[in-house]
């Protein structure tokens, strides 16, 4: 898993992670794309056309759903609290 951040003054915060896998040569096939600031997560999901599809997007409201673990599930409330 690699973690890219932006913290840009003046720009809306936010963390990048992909997830590797070694069958796949070091291409993502999944990246979450978290802006903690508006409690949002995009999650692009490489197709086997080797393209991202159309990002799954999650609020504080959802239920993140994972493709790779089927059983996990997490509230995004869980993990964008009030304040």
């Amino acid at each position: 898993m690699k973690d890219f951040s932006s913290n840009k003054e003046g720009e809306s915060s936010y963390k990048m992670l992909h997830f590797s896998y070694k069958e796949c040569h070091s291409s993502p096939k999944k990246v979450l794309i978290i802006y903690p600031n508006e409690k949002v997560v995009e999650q692009y999901i490489l197709e086997e056309s080797r393209k991202f599809a159309i990002p799954k997007i999650y609020n504080e409201k959802d239920v993140f759903n994972s493709n790779v673990f089927l059983e996990f599930e997490i509230k995004m409330s869980d993990i964008f609290p009030e304040p």
